[in-house]
């Protein structure tokens, strides 16, 4: 027997009869895990009712239509009363819902895979013998981020609605159990784990902080070192071995800080003509360490003119190694800062690259997010890349210890890809659980990240509008009917409330706008009318970002109130 719990404000959830019913709620859903309570203490519900629930499918029914804000009172009664007489139970990795995997890590004894899911909020435990998930459980409403120790088998979440920092462990079952949570900075959205495990640093992207905190053993709380405030929104980071130096990075466009530990401040700023970076790697060699870094290169002087585009002239995708020392040292140009290995040539694409790894014997891995490929570079001195077909936004990559598999979590299509680095080609791709019917906004979003619309696939509308937001640079596009004019790239956060459009006001709707940036600017030669009615619906759902005063509690509300004053 199930309990499904029905809030007056039409959200809903389902937990296993005896449990603790307890729900926490977002804008966004509700999911649940049936082997594990809610621990969530916030509630926003004014009225909460038990409808009881007979069968599994009911459940997995009511699943669906909550991810896609179907469920009403009159609903949701018809629904029950058409599935009583079904019985039967089903773990929550069967449920239909969007999952959105962003990290995964191999286990200690390469059995498994731990994958921190955002969308739902959940984790889960894939079987690689079987092939198959058999445990999946909430931590929170999104996850934005994770760090798993595989031999303690515990780890750390990221709650970005709640500005949460968690710690969970895995039970004997193989699930997850929530065991502390603590505040962090404000929209924390990526977290770095020191190699020794014994130092976290969050990163908060709109509250422009991170934090660095100590991890005691025995699962005590971890101890915060320091919080930085930034002058820009850090993104992805990482610790420089034996250097006592953490790089951050920026969150959209090219700044690197690095930033000391012993005494928390700044050491010294560079800015790359790069931007929309992947997650840095840091690799020890014998000259010393040696960052690699993914992303893209946007040439301001280039125009959106077919020739600049199709040979990447307009926007570079590229990998970096940039020896440390060289980096901090004040001295070295720019131009001169490492090795750049492109990603996209005339074999083939490379939009978007994110992860990046370098292994023992030289070969270069990427994940090209944008064109749903795994890109193998074999020879660094030598041009050529080959590409492996993977899911669909490859995001992140696990691989084993002998580098023989490549494990990748593809983000829109909730499934882990299997790469045989020895016959270079996929064998295998592990679904984390069934999708509902997408919506409108959510193909969207889809096409949104999706380099192959480009030509010969060099960017996405993500490439110069990192996560709805800019990378802040300029771009000579025909957006004012003209090339000689390099234009800022501006937010499209908020983008809904802004019409007319286009730079000298003469579209006046979004979907005008999204075709004219197909056909002028991603060069698109296909009909874009369906796109462009997605993509609108899915920019109508990005909000302007959050103050960072807000963000950081810094907010004086007798300032602003007396400011009102003097304004009216």
């Amino acid at each position: 027997m199930m309990i499904g719990w029905i809030a007056g404000n039409g959200a809903s959830s389902i937990t296993p009869e005896g449990e603790d019913h307890k729900a926490c709620f977002s804008e966004k859903m509700a999911h649940f895990d049936p082997t594990l309570p809610r621990r969530c203490k916030r509630m926003e519900l004014t009225e909460v009712r038990p409808l009881h629930l007979t069968s599994a499918t009911g459940r997995a029914l009511i699943e669906s239509r909550m991810q896609r804000r179907w469920i009403n009172w009159i609903g949701l009664f018809s629904l029950w009363a058409g599935v009583l007489s079904l019985s039967g139970a089903h773990p929550s990795h069967e449920l239909p819902m969007l999952r959105y995997p962003i990290r995964v890590v191999l286990s200690a004894d390469e059995s498994e895979l731990v994958v921190a899911n955002s969308r739902s909020g959940t984790v889960s435990a894939l079987d690689l013998e079987k092939g198959k998930v058999y445990q999946e459980s909430y931590l929170c409403p999104e996850i934005s981020d994770m760090h798993w120790e595989p031999v303690k088998k515990e780890g750390f979440f990221l709650d970005p609605q709640n500005h949460r920092l968690l710690r969970a462990i895995q039970n004997k079952e193989g699930g997850f159990d929530l065991e502390g949570s603590w505040k962090t900075v404000g929209d924390p959205r990526y977290l770095e784990a020191s190699p020794d495990g014994r130092q976290l640093a969050v990163s908060g992207t709109w509250s422009r902080q991170i934090q660095i905190m100590n991890v005691p053993g025995d699962s005590l709380p971890p101890e915060l070192l320091l919080t930085l405030d930034l002058s820009f929104n850090p993104g992805p980071m990482v610790f420089v071995p034996d250097e006592k130096l953490l790089l951050v990075m920026h969150a959209f466009g090219g700044l690197l800080a690095w930033v000391e530990l012993d005494t928390g401040s700044v050491r010294s700023v560079v800015e790359l003509p790069m931007n929309n970076f992947g997650r840095p790697k840091i690799q020890t060699t014998h000259q010393g360490p040696v960052l690699w870094l993914a992303g893209q290169s946007l040439n301001p002087r280039a125009t959106t003119f077919q020739t600049e585009v199709m040979w990447g002239v307009l926007m570079d995708n590229q990998i970096r190694s940039i020896p440390v020392s060289l980096a901090l040292d004040p001295m070295t140009p720019v131009h001169q800062m490492g090795r750049v290995y492109g990603m996209g040539d005339e074999t083939g694409p490379g939009g978007d690259p994110g992860s990046v790894w370098s292994t023992r014997n030289g070969t270069l891995i990427a994940a090209l997010e944008g064109v749903d490929k795994i890109a193998l570079r074999p020879r660094l001195d030598q041009p050529g890349v080959q590409r492996i077909a993977v899911g669909d936004r490859p995001v992140d990559m696990a691989i084993n210890r002998e580098e023989t598999r490549l494990y990748v979590a593809n983000q829109f299509s909730d499934t882990i890809s299997i790469v045989d680095l020895e016959e270079n080609r996929s064998i295998m791709d592990i679904s984390l659980g069934t999708q509902p019917m997408l919506e409108i906004h959510e193909r969207g979003e889809r096409v949104f990240y999706d380099a192959e619309l480009s030509l010969r696939g060099w960017f996405s509308c993500h490439s110069c509008h990192p996560k709805g937001h800019s990378s802040g640079l300029l771009n000579d596009n025909l957006g004012d009917d003209h090339f000689g004019a390099p234009k800022r790239i501006l937010s499209l956060l908020g983008i809904k409330d802004t019409a007319p459009f286009a730079w000298k006001g003469s579209l006046s709707t979004l979907e005008d706008q999204i075709s004219k940036s197909f056909r002028d600017t991603l060069l698109h030669a296909d009909n874009t009318q369906e796109k462009a009615l997605e993509i609108g619906a899915f920019l109508r759902t990005l909000k302007s970002p959050p103050s960072w005063r807000t963000l950081r509690d810094e907010v004086d509300t007798d300032q602003i109130i007396k400011g009102k004053r003097l304004f009216r």
